[in-house]
């Protein structure tokens, strides 16, 4: 059967699906079939969520995933551990999330979720057909961007368009801790700046004192202050947001 975006048939669906998984045999659909009418012919929406919910256990019993309009839910286990998790995925695959988180970006906002470069795990930025808009997240923020927003120096999205910058706004992120002692903030912050150093290239700075070992972070430069042109601007939006927040 077709995906759909009815709700409630989603919801037939994935009560069938749960029911399976709980161990309930298939002749357990809690739809009864109202057809009424001299031959049994009057058309009800009976038949269609019994479908949903019977399409729901059979989807269970063979192990596919439940699939939910722009995400879908699996059972799976996380390495190293057992515990079985019922959890959202894009349908390449990717985590999203709980339900809840899923229900939310996806079935309330409209966006499809996706993964960041360099990230193969979870879900950080996503697009928004009916916006037009690029959304960036993570548990603590979430934020859209389209053509023509802008980002100024301040803004979680904004990334410095020079080494020497990037550098004084990693050490200035850890100022607010020292804020009453000044003289241990003295200290702290040159500690922090002697952690970092500008790639040759200066594309970037490494943050960490691993770099032959490969320990080192590197924080590539940005663009500063600018405006999104296009949609690919506002998706690079996005991502900057999604790592500032994450």
């Amino acid at each position: 059967m077709a995906d759909t975006r009815n709700r409630a048939f989603r919801g037939a669906r994935r009560k069938g699906y749960l029911a399976q998984k709980a161990g309930k045999p298939r002749n357990s659909c809690p739809y009864p079939d109202h057809r009424g009418g001299a031959n049994g012919g009057t058309i009800t929406w009976s038949r269609a969520f019994m479908s949903y919910w019977y399409e729901g256990w059979d989807l269970a019993a063979r192990g596919k995933p439940l699939p939910c309009g722009l995400y879908e839910m699996r059972h799976h286990t996380l390495e190293g551990d057992s515990t079985p998790m019922f959890s959202a995925f894009t349908p390449a695959g990717h985590y999203i999330g709980s339900e809840g988180t899923a229900k939310f970006l996806c079935d309330k906002k409209g966006i499809a979720p996706e993964i960041r470069e360099g990230q193969d795990r979870t879900c950080s930025i996503g697009f928004c057909e009916k916006e037009q808009k690029w959304y960036g997240w993570s548990h603590r923020a979430i934020y859209g961007f389209g053509i023509g927003s802008a980002v100024k120096k301040g803004d979680c999205a904004y990334v410095a368009s020079s080494p020497e910058e990037l550098i004084e706004d990693h050490v200035n992120f850890f100022a607010d801790i020292y804020e009453d002692d000044p003289e241990r903030w003295q200290q702290a912050r040159a500690d922090l700046q002697a952690e970092c150093s500008i790639a040759v290239d200066r594309t970037g700075i490494y943050i960490g004192r691993g770099i032959e070992t490969g320990d080192a972070r590197f924080q590539p430069v940005g663009r500063g202050a600018w405006v999104a042109e296009t949609l690919e601007d506002a998706r690079q939006m996005a991502c900057d947001f999604a790592e500032s927040v994450d």
